[in-house]
């Protein structure tokens, strides 16, 4: 948590709240992913079928369920009486993400959309059939602010 000052000078807790809506719970994250936020929530990333177009009636369905269950899970972790600064984490099937993503003016006013960076530590091994094996670990270094 950090501290703001209001008019009269009497300090206010401002909470960090951060939505993570995907496929990857927070429970499975680093430390260092988790550290610097007071709260996370994870909302599980919908499954979308491929066959749908942007403008069918399931496609939108899901978009706007998604859009609620976002917007409850600020409202839930948001304490009554404290002020938050509210991150929004949304990865995902790529047509929902850029639909909800346009509507951060308007919607999600004031959620600031931010996206973990990371560092690719690839190895190969040479096993003894000749076949190469290939690992990649994906190191957590930082969250960006879109």
């Amino acid at each position: 948590m950090y501290i703001t000052t209001f008019q009269k000078g009497e300090p206010k807790v401002k909470m960090k709240i951060l939505v993570n809506c995907s496929n990857h719970p927070s429970t499975k994250w680093s430390e260092e992913q988790r550290k610097g936020w007071d709260k996370i929530v994870d909302v599980p990333f919908p499954n979308v079928d491929p066959k749908w177009d942007t403008k069918d009636k399931p496609f939108l369905e899901t978009v706007n369920r998604l859009k609620e269950e976002i917007l409850t899970a600020f409202e839930d972790a948001r304490p009554t009486g404290t002020d938050a600064e509210e991150y929004l984490m949304l990865q995902g099937e790529f047509s929902i993400c850029y639909t909800l993503f346009t509507e951060r003016t308007t919607t999600f006013r004031g959620i600031r959309f931010v996206v973990p960076t990371t560092e690719r530590v690839t190895q190969e091994e040479m096993l003894p059939d000749g076949t190469v094996r290939k690992t990649q670990v994906f190191q957590f270094v930082r969250w960006r602010i879109i």
